[in-house]
C-alpha cells in the first residue's frame, strides 16, 4: 500500500514532502533573511490575520517570503500568501479563484489537526477574508458565472 504523507496528493505535490509543519527544523528556517523566524511571523500574523497594512514589518516579511523562500515550509508560504491576498488580489473574483486553487486544503493534504498543530493561523486568516461583501459576491451575476449556485440538500432544506 501506498503511505500517506501530508503535502503528496497522485501526481501533484510539493517540491517536499512535509514532515516539519511547524517549521521549526533547519530544513524549513526562512532562507532570504536569517534573523526571522517562522514563529515570529506566525504570532505577528494571529494578531494581524487579513489586516497586511496594520503591520509593515509583517507585510514587508510576507512579501519577501513570497517572493524569495522555497515551499519547504508549506503552511507558512500558504498562510502568508493568503494574508496578502487583500493586496494582491483585490478583486472577489481574483481572490475566490486563488482560494479555489493555490490555497485549496484539500489538495495541500494536510489534515485539520496538523494544520492546528503547525501554529499557522491559516484558518484565521481565511475566515478574516471572508467578509459580508466578499461572500454577498458569491450571490451577484459575476459571482454566478465562476462559481454557479449549488444545489441545496433536502436534509438542509
Amino acid at each position: 500500500t501506498e503511505e500517506w504523507q501530508p503535502g503528496r496528493v497522485g501526481d501533484f505535490n510539493t517540491t517536499h514532502p512535509i514532515k516539519d509543519l511547524e517549521c521549526l527544523g533547519p530544513e524549513t528556517r526562512i532562507r532570504h533573511h536569517p534573523s526571522v523566524h517562522w514563529t515570529v511571523v506566525k504570532e505577528r500574523l494571529h494578531k494581524q490575520l487579513a489586516r497586511p497594512f496594520e503591520d509593515q514589518w509583517l507585510f514587508q516579511v510576507a512579501i519577501q517570503i513570497q517572493q524569495h523562500e522555497p515551499d519547504t515550509c508549506v503552511l507558512g508560504i500558504t498562510c502568508t500568501s493568503a494574508f496578502l491576498l487583500p493586496v494582491t488580489m483585490p478583486k472577489f473574483r481574483n481572490m475566490a479563484r486563488m482560494l479555489n486553487t493555490d490555497h485549496n486544503m484539500l489538495v495541500l493534504n494536510v489534515t485539520f489537526y496538523d494544520s492546528l498543530r503547525s501554529g499557522f493561523p491559516v484558518f484565521g486568516v481565511l475566515d478574516s477574508l471572508a467578509t459580508p461583501d466578499y461572500r454577498a459576491w458569491f450571490d451577484t451575476e459575476e459571482g454566478l458565472s465562476f462559481f454557479p449556485a449549488m444545489p441545496e440538500a433536502e436534509a438542509c432544506g
